[in-house]
């Protein structure tokens, strides 16, 4: 690194990325005291650096961020496939996310098989692992479009390890691979230089990002789509113009005589929640998206889902109207099919003629928005203070059952997104930075930080398990 900067300026290479694979290396066999040995060696490393650096006159001078890739979690419980089922035929891959593969099925067979193994599965033991098809993993993993992703996957929790059997564990002591928010999995960061804030304390962000900000350090263009969802761009138009008066507005494309998105604020004073009553005989329900149980999208959803987790969703969206005295709230369906995590072309959506040609959604997304330390402005769908909005989102898979019997906190706290997930998966753009008026526009960076964050809690998590 040293004799690369010491390269004359037309040589000098823009970027420099160095990896040490240690403490990763050692940490997942070995004991705490060997760790801090390797440990001490990489902070003696970076010493060097730095007081080289500073000897040459750099230090001010280059833009140095220190960075881990992942956190680690101690193993503290080891699951043997052969142990939960008859493990004859199938292929397995072992690690904290084990991997069933199916061998020698046809396309029918194997929708059968993944069918009858996840009954057997089924709510076996949510604090130890969630199992999950590649449609009911929750869309913020990223984890469906490969064909070398498993037929059914065994989401380890905190300190679980998955085998095929005992012969096949080689006993680490610590792992990572787990859900990302948990907080053993995450990161560390730390960046100094010319360019870069003194002194700032960031909220935790997805390490992809950090391809945006080393483009920025280096002042080229971020190749990254910025578009409107709310001014009605030549994609979007309204079926309502008149959200001063009804609070809410209709989203379609323009293409298209279905609609895509629905737009409600309520306040403190909304207390009507749709009646969902669970009937046995009933597999679907033709049933609107709208918080208010108006009919301005309907779609067709399991009656297990509307009655269970989609109740619940309507249930903390208008207790969080009722603390936070307003929310605006953004529904609408998705329609990934094909499990490629990308709206899918209007054409290939099937609709279901015996159900007055409504759509059949592969999952729902729902935002919920609210201004911290600040009013929402009477006539917008803006904040007083614009940089207090704050956002919640979900995507919750439009299917009969939950294979993990979890609780509703669980089970939405799974399904969290960031609003970049939505925008991917339908089309659709949040917080407009360009082709709307002026004052309504918001800067990049509210609006690029914001779309890509994710919620680590849900808001007022405390209280909604009571």
């Amino acid at each position: 690194i040293v004799t690369w900067l010491k390269m004359p300026a037309s040589k000098r290479p823009l970027l420099i990325m160095s990896y040490f694979e240690q403490p990763d290396a050692i940490v997942h066999f070995k004991n705490d005291e060997e760790v801090s040995k390797e440990l001490e060696m990489v902070e003696s490393i970076l010493d060097y650096l730095f007081k080289t650096l500073h000897s040459m006159k750099l230090l001010n001078c280059i833009n140095i961020i220190v960075l881990s890739d992942h956190g680690m979690q101690k193993i503290d419980r080891r699951i043997y496939l052969d142990k939960m089922i008859n493990n004859e035929n199938i292929l397995f891959a072992d690690g904290v996310v084990g991997q069933i593969y199916f061998t020698n099925e046809t396309n029918f067979t194997l929708q059968n098989k993944i069918k009858k193994t996840m009954e057997e599965l089924k709510c076996r033991n949510n604090e130890y692992y969630r199992i999950y098809d590649k449609r009911q993993l929750p869309k913020r993993y990223h984890f469906s479009k490969s064909n070398r992703i498993g037929d059914i996957i065994l989401d380890g929790q905190l300190g679980t390890i998955f085998h095929e059997n005992y012969a096949a564990d080689y006993h680490k002591t610590h792992d990572h691979g787990y859900d990302f928010l948990e907080e053993p999995m995450h990161a560390i960061f730390y960046a100094y230089g010319p360019n870069i804030a003194r002194g700032l304390v960031l909220k935790p962000f997805q390490n992809i990002e950090l391809f945006n900000l080393m483009i920025g350090l280096n002042e080229k263009p971020c190749l990254y789509g910025l578009s409107s969802l709310i001014s009605g761009s030549n994609e979007m138009c309204y079926l309502s113009n008149c959200f001063n008066n009804s609070q809410s507005a209709v989203i379609q494309r323009s293409n298209s005589i279905f609609p895509i998105a629905l737009i409600e604020r309520i306040n403190s004073n909304f207390s009507s929640l749709r009646s969902q009553q669970k009937n046995e005989s009933v597999k679907w329900i033709t049933t609107s998206l709208s918080i208010k149980g108006t009919y301005d999208l309907n779609v067709n959803l399991y009656s297990d889902f509307v009655s269970g987790y989609f109740a619940t969703l309507e249930k903390i969206a208008v207790d969080y109207a009722k603390f936070y005295n307003e929310v605006v709230i953004i529904s609408g369906p998705i329609y990934d099919f094909d499990d490629d995590e990308f709206s899918t072309d209007s054409s290939r959506i099937t609709f279901e003629s015996n159900l007055q040609r409504n759509t059949t959604p592969s999952h729902i997304f729902r935002v919920i928005f609210r201004c911290k330390n600040s009013n929402w402005l009477n006539s917008e769908l803006r904040c007083e203070n614009a940089k207090s909005l704050d956002a919640l989102a979900f995507i919750l898979p439009n299917v009969p059952v939950d294979y993990n019997c979890l609780n509703a906190s669980s089970y939405l706290n799974a399904n969290k997104a960031r609003l970049r997930d939505i925008e991917l998966l339908t089309g659709l753009e949040f917080l407009p930075t360009s082709s709307i008026s002026e004052t309504e526009l918001y800067d990049d960076e509210f609006s690029i930080t914001l779309r890509t964050m994710i919620s680590e809690y849900l808001w007022l998590e405390k209280e909604f398990q009571r």
